[in-house]
């Protein structure tokens, strides 16, 4: 689905790896300290090959203590896993039709012991609120949401004390909102309008305190700030800006909130692009904690989707260990609607095809080792031109980055 909200998005060659299915070896569920970003392995997750990562696929539910994403096996079979937190044993994995067309935005509401989620029908051309069975795999619609064309990357939120499933969209004129449904009904309770003066993304819900949290890309001094978010009119309140953080990571899930020590944990990114675990005092906005993450030993390992279990006070994630070189690992490619490149492979010049025209477009080339070969800029285009100059042959990843949001990495072969 496309959207139209900006946020500054950056990447590190560590973060590309997530992004891409993997051929082989072994997917685990592990701890992550905040503090330090080592994890500790529970166990490993037979049969898992691919997370789906994307408009968040995966929650946590804290009276069962079960961990809920949406995977697939090596052969592209999809399933909603759940897994008990305390011993990483699979508890239950119905198979659902499809890895991307199903439901997504997935969210546990622990006070009423139910999955919601969000599924998109083609054929209508619709968005839909509904929930999720997690032991069948079965998405009920509870109402359509009218006027919401698409929805976000950015994970929803759920406000557990009005029982408000909460995310970021935007309507059939590209107009970006933040919407507050009912969750009982699936009625837009409110959709504030997203501009420049409150750009918001990775909302958070403190469910002790009742407040919303986020991140705001302020462009006019260049600067992230932590913020809440006002539930009524989507206005902005600073909290404090974060320095040296540069940009966060949108995908995968690297976002999750603490209520117990009110925590507002987040990966973002420096100058450098290097990658930091950050964890915020919300009542202060001060960084406590940000180790570099993830911290592995192949750079073709990653950490992803991170969940915070609210009872134990335990920060879960998901590892892939991939115990090859890296460039043993990219067999297939998560499918991008949002940009095509041709020829591919290609001698001296390809092209990339974009979704749309697109006012700032970021293109970093990586090689297979994962160090940056070559940045560009272009602006206000649809269409741009990769030439090899001086490549040399060999395998490489772009990632792209459009109006400060990454929307995608794909592999080139230069021959």
């Amino acid at each position: 689905m496309k959207n139209k909200l900006n946020k500054t998005i950056s990447i590190t060659i560590l973060l590309l790896f997530n992004l891409l299915f993997a051929s082989g070896q072994t997917e685990y569920l592990v701890t992550v300290n905040s503090s330090n970003s080592a994890f500790t392995k529970i166990d490993s997750l037979p049969g898992v090959k691919t997370i789906i990562t994307g408009p968040h696929y995966t929650t946590f539910d804290k009276n069962h203590h079960r961990y809920i994403f949406k995977g697939a096996d090596a052969n592209s079979n999809c399933y909603l896993y759940s897994v008990d937190a305390s011993n990483g044993n699979i508890i239950s994995k119905p198979s659902i039709p499809s890895l991307y067309f199903d439901f997504s935005n997935l969210k546990y509401d622990n006070s009423s012991n139910i999955l919601y989620g969000l599924r998109w029908v083609a054929s209508e051309n619709r968005e839909y609120f509904g929930t999720v069975n997690p032991t069948t795999g079965v998405f009920s619609s509870i109402d359509s949401l009218p006027g919401v064309i698409s929805i976000a990357i950015y994970p929803p939120a759920f406000d557990e004390i009005h029982h408000v499933f909460i995310f970021i969209g935007s309507d059939k004129s590209g107009i970006g909102h933040i919407y507050f449904v009912n969750a009982n009904t699936g009625n837009i309770i409110s959709s504030p309008i997203i501009n420049s003066s409150n750009l918001v993304g990775e909302l958070q819900f403190d469910n002790i305190t009742n407040t919303l949290y986020g991140l705001h890309w302020n462009s006019s001094d260049n600067r992230e700030y932590f913020v809440s978010v006002n539930q009524t009119n989507g206005i902005l309140t600073t909290i404090d800006s974060l320095p040296g953080v540069k940009a966060f990571s949108q995908m995968p899930n690297l976002t999750t909130y603490d209520e117990i020590h009110h925590r507002y944990i987040f990966v973002g990114i420096n100058d450098s692009g290097h990658a930091y675990l950050n964890s915020v005092d919300v009542n202060t906005g001060n960084i406590i904690t940000n180790p570099i993450f993830p911290i592995v030993s192949d750079p073709a390992d990653n950490v992803i989707e991170l969940e915070f279990d609210n009872v134990s006070g335990i920060l879960y994630a998901l590892h892939w260990e991939a115990h090859s070189a890296v460039t043993g690992i990219f067999n297939n490619e998560v499918t991008n609607h949002f940009f095509n490149i041709s020829p591919n492979p290609f001698l001296n010049n390809s092209k990339i095809e974009f979704d749309k025209s697109y006012n700032e477009i970021k293109i970093f080339i990586y090689n297979s080792l994962g160090q940056l070969e070559r940045e560009e800029t272009h602006f206000n285009s649809s269409i741009v031109t990769i030439q090899k100059n001086n490549l040399l042959n060999g395998i490489y990843f772009i990632s792209v980055i459009c109006n400060h949001q990454n929307i995608g990495i794909k592999k080139i072969i230069i021959e």
